[in-house]
């Protein structure tokens, strides 16, 4: 609202009104001074605007506006007798007038007409929501985010009462994260956790909160990769194997391969320096024709084992000079 009617002032208020609506293709307006200067027919003519201006003293012409006038006028003094001050005035008959459907615009509410739906008012509360109009909403609603998470990769996240947890938590300009509990849910995204190092209460979104495991427990509280890729693709973090059972089970098996090969060794050694008796009595020496296989390795691993090497040779220039013939 302006306390002046000036055209600079009018000029300024047709501006923050086309700045919401758009400019318009025709104003109509009365003979006043503001409408009829050289600043306002320069504004028109540089807005692309067409200007209207009605016959003197006949203000029927402009009918529209001058009901209008005497309807605002009539509401707010009927407001402000209810202690209301003239701002407060303008804003609820603003509101209502917007909001009331008309005859003239279709049964529908210029709002309405404006965004192309229904401005949701006090009065709304008087007519409960039918449920096949919840249920568009909720479906709308669903495929929405649905649609958000899947272009995003967003993982929806959710933590239970009494859940261990770490939570970010900021000071000045750093953070780090600070073991906490969940103590309770507040609607969908917001938890209240109690820092158990501090001893407070504080409330944060999800996603500045990951689980935090007993087998973690005894780790630092900075992030690693594994630990940020796992949160947030919801993951449970793996248990830990304790190295002692790692050195158990390779030690137990390096003293099983080396029992074996003692046991081959000694076998084969027996076999060698021993000889054989036949069926008539007579002796004969061993033939060691193919070695004897060691139990554990390969068909691939022994061949290789028995190839033969080949024979390296120096290149030509590095074979003493003599050898040549001139």
């Amino acid at each position: 609202m302006t306390k002046t009617t000036t055209a600079k002032a009018t000029i300024k208020m047709l501006k923050q009104s086309f700045a919401t609506f758009g400019v318009p293709e025709v104003i109509v307006s009365d003979n006043g001074t503001q409408f009829s200067s050289h600043e306002f027919l320069t504004f028109c003519t540089s807005e692309g605007i067409r200007h209207i201006r009605i016959a003197p003293y006949h203000p029927q012409s402009n009918g529209l506006a001058e009901r209008f006038v005497d309807t605002l006028k009539r509401s707010l003094r009927k407001i402000r007798s209810g202690g209301e001050t003239l701002e407060q005035a303008v804003v609820t008959f603003l509101q209502v007038y917007r909001s009331t459907p008309s005859s003239e615009l279709g049964g529908k509410s210029p709002a309405e007409l404006m965004f192309n739906r229904p401005l949701r008012t006090v009065s709304a509360l008087l007519r409960p929501t039918t449920s096949e109009d919840g249920h568009t909403v909720r479906r709308d609603r669903k495929l929405q985010n649905d649609a958000f998470n899947l272009k995003h990769g967003a993982v929806k996240r959710s933590f239970q009462h009494g859940e261990s947890v770490y939570v970010k938590v900021h000071q000045a300009n750093s953070w780090q994260w600070k073991p906490g509990t969940i103590i309770e849910k507040i609607g969908s995204v917001n938890y209240n956790i109690f820092l158990e190092d501090q001893q407070r209460l504080i409330r944060s979104h999800a996603n500045k909160l990951k689980s935090r495991f007993a087998e973690t427990s005894q780790h630092t509280d900075q992030s690693t990769p594994l630990s940020i890729f796992f949160d947030n693709f919801g993951l449970q973090f793996p248990a830990e194997v304790p190295s002692t059972e790692i050195y158990a089970d390779v030690h137990s098996q390096d003293e099983e391969a080396v029992a074996v090969s003692q046991s081959n060794s000694f076998l084969t050694e027996e076999i060698s320096e021993d000889e054989h008796e036949n069926s008539d009595g007579s002796m004969v020496e061993p033939v060691d024709d193919e070695p004897t296989p060691v139990p554990g390795l390969s068909e691939q691993a022994t061949s290789t084992m028995n190839r033969p090497r080949r024979t390296i040779q120096l290149p030509a220039r590095f074979k003493p000079y003599w050898m040549f013939k001139p």
